[in-house]
């Protein structure tokens, strides 16, 4: 059985100018940040009593158009190299729209002189509403849920996810070493 190499998308494989907003209570963007900042102001409290935009991720044209206009991320050389071995490659990312995806993915793809085409069917984009999932307590038990579904649907034996998020590393790997599972493996990436 095949194993599956799945890639964070954002400052993983690929770093854009993509922004997230902050919005305070009269709707007034008050701070923009990258997805880095963002990840660690969510970690330290400092979003609380702000409400999260998203449009640079949701908006299917800006969210194809930032993608396809990327830099290269530090996970780029490892789909590089994946591409050559036996198995499938897909994204599992947290972004809202899993159509800008799939169109900008082999654009920004091939600018960066890379040769291979990831299957649409293995294109995750978990904030998309055509998702369900339970309610969970961090954003790293999404990426867990469908690795988890992943296994279990098959074909795949064993799965491998790069990403740039040490807390999505902690999260999996603690779930897996407390349910002795051995098949699924988080390879960190500095962002």
């Amino acid at each position: 059985m095949p194993t599956l190499t799945l890639f964070d998308l954002d400052d993983t494989l690929a770093i854009t100018d993509s922004k997230i907003k902050l919005r305070d209570a009269d709707g007034q963007v008050v701070h923009r940040l990258t997805t880095n900042d963002y990840r660690d102001w969510k970690g330290q409290g400092k979003t609380e009593g702000f409400v999260a935009d998203y449009e640079d991720f949701a908006n299917v044209q800006k969210a194809t158009e930032l993608l396809v206009n990327a830099k290269p991320g530090p996970g780029l050389a490892i789909l590089q190299d994946a591409k050559e071995t036996e198995g499938d490659l897909g994204i599992l990312t947290l972004r809202s729209s899993e159509e800008a995806v799939v169109k900008g993915l082999p654009k920004f793809l091939s600018r960066q002189g890379v040769n291979t085409r990831i299957d649409p069917k293995l294109i995750f984009a978990l904030g998309d509403r055509k998702y369900s999932f339970p309610p969970v307590k961090i954003d790293s038990e999404l990426k867990l849920i469908v690795i988890l579904k992943l296994l279990e649907e098959g074909p795949y034996d064993s799965i491998l996810l790069i990403d740039d998020d040490p807390m999505h590393k902690r999260v999996i790997d603690e779930y897996c070493a407390s349910h002795d599972i051995k098949n699924i493996h988080v390879y960190l990436v500095a962002s």
